[in-house]
């Protein structure tokens, strides 16, 4: 698997930062960005693809068999021969799953990818201690992209005040920029519209606010 690092340039985790640098200088919130690459290694769709290959090698060769007129399925006459391609075919698509991701999304559901996207992220917003603001106003802006997924998560202090479609809304804009490629701009995306949510709901910087949290972006692999 490729670093993290791989998927933005020095001057993109740059603007990103100073995004966020912005908008805590008019909201008395902290926006924690968090980038992975997918939420889930997701062995089950290696597996999938595994049984998958081994079926559709089996039948390739018994549709060949009987085609050319043989007198005798290749299955009576070379088992092992049929064995061994059908083991090849399926180690194949297991191989193909593991390192092509448009081929691992057709072996794994969409409620499954749900569900540990939004497990990962509660993880890291405990991880990075989103909670640890005076004011329990910390943001956490979660992108994984293997599933072009987004997860923001409010600390108490700001969803008592804020509703979880709102916070759906700046998700999908920062989808709407993933699915292009714009990875850098999803997140800028979101620092801001997060900033203009918080200032419509009176989240404004006071005097003695300071920073709490480090603005810069955040990297895992998993």
């Amino acid at each position: 698997m490729k670093s993290t690092n791989h998927f933005f340039t020095q001057e993109e985790e740059t603007r990103i930062e100073a995004a966020v640098k912005e908008a805590e200088s008019k909201i008395s919130g902290e926006i924690v960005p968090v980038f992975v690459i997918q939420s889930d290694s997701y062995p089950e769709a290696r597996l999938k693809a595994f049984i998958a290959g081994f079926i559709l090698s089996a039948c390739i060769m018994l549709l060949i068999d009987e085609w050319m007129g043989w007198g005798e399925f290749f299955l009576l006459r070379h088992a092992l021969y049929f064995l061994g391609a059908s083991l090849l075919g399926g180690l194949i698509g297991a191989g193909l799953a593991e390192f092509i991701p448009l081929v691992k999304l057709l072996f794994v559901s969409q409620s499954r990818m749900n569900q540990r996207v939004d497990a990962l992220a509660r993880q890291k917003f405990l991880e990075y201690e989103v909670f640890n603001t005076r004011q329990r106003t910390g943001i956490l802006l979660f992108v994984s992209l293997f599933e072009h997924e987004v997860e923001i998560l409010g600390d108490s202090g700001i969803n008592q005040k804020i509703k979880q479609d709102e916070w759906a809304e700046i998700a999908d804009a920062m989808i709407e920029q993933l699915k292009k490629g714009n990875r850098c701009e999803a997140f800028i995306a979101g620092v801001e519209k997060s900033r203009d949510l918080l200032l419509k709901y009176g989240f404004e910087k006071s005097p003695d606010d300071t920073n709490e949290i480090p603005n810069h972006l955040r990297q895992n692999r998993l």
